[in-house]
């Protein structure tokens, strides 16, 4: 038990620490949707990594071209069976010196270019992920330098880590990163404190679930606000050109709300928009105040 109490007060005081790595470990872990999870990419290293691995494989693929060509050329009819038969070549490379060079070499182009695919499946994956947020990032230059950037957290090459923001990623983005909610998240009010240890720091902390919920109101508001408005307008005004006005006016409106409001794709957008456009002609045509024809 005395051991465990032991852990967990080094534990808590490793937490509270205001330096070095225990201070930015303790600001990463601290935010509750994770945001702060930012690290570098190290596009430059990764680059000239698979240069070189391109490089060897280059060479080696050379090599058995080489090979080639000179066993094309080559009297050795033994050695044309075994280019020919699998078994041939399995058998001849446990006796004969042109058989056991090539089957080393292709031993050894396999295991550097199954390396090199992994190598380059990896990347792909890293080149997906987004660059952080300048919200997420103020915050946590501020961490590492401290709120005027005379206090260092981390020295050494550390230090620099966050200088080259094109070379940053964030692990887990924000799930929603449309107009509305972008704007939220810069000018959210409602943040929770920090621990006693960071009370000097601007920093402050929110529940992303929170913002998703008065994101959905606000979709949900202007949604309806748009079909009912665009309804209660059409059955109150009688003129065709007014009409014709307030139609492509809230054509225009629910295009807007919802590339503000969603991060739906463009033809998402199209397609939604063209449905409630055809809702409003619909309900012109059947409309009682419609102008009849002669």
């Amino acid at each position: 038990m005395a051991d465990i109490e032991a852990a967990f007060a080094a534990d808590k005081q490793a937490t509270t620490c205001s330096d070095g790595y225990p201070a930015i470990a303790s600001f990463i872990a601290r935010d509750p949707d994770h945001e702060s999870f930012v690290f570098r990419r190290f596009n430059r290293l990764t680059a000239r990594k698979l240069l070189h691995m391109q490089s060897e494989l280059l060479e080696l693929e050379q090599k058995l071209m080489d090979l080639d060509e000179e066993a094309a050329n080559s009297n050795d009819h033994v050695l044309h069976s075994s280019l020919r038969r699998w078994e041939d070549f399995e058998r001849n490379a446990q006796t004969r010196e042109q058989e056991k060079i090539r089957k080393d070499l292709a031993e050894m182009i396999e295991l550097k270019l199954d390396r090199y695919h992994k190598a380059l499946l990896l990347q792909s994956q890293v080149a997906r992920l987004e660059r952080p947020p300048q919200r997420v990032l103020s915050a946590y230059k501020e961490a590492l330098h401290g709120a005027h950037g005379d206090d260092p957290k981390l020295g050494g090459k550390a230090r620099y880590m966050l200088d080259d923001d094109a070379d940053l990623l964030i692990l887990n983005p924000p799930s929603d990163n449309d107009a509305l909610s972008r704007f939220l998240r810069n000018h959210w009010v409602f943040k929770t404190q920090v621990p006693l240890a960071e009370q000097d720091s601007r920093t402050r902390h929110f529940e992303e679930r929170s913002l998703t919920w008065l994101v959905s109101i606000c979709s949900t508001t202007i949604a309806a606000t748009l079909l009912i408005g665009s309804i209660l307008a059409l059955y109150f005004v009688t003129s065709p050109d007014a009409r014709l006005g307030i139609v492509l006016a809230f054509i225009v409106l629910f295009a807007l709300g919802l590339s503000t409001t969603t991060h739906a794709s463009r033809d998402a957008i199209f397609a939604a928009t063209a449905a409630y456009a055809a809702v409003l002609i619909v309900y012109i045509s059947g409309s009682p105040n419609s102008v009849q024809p002669g």
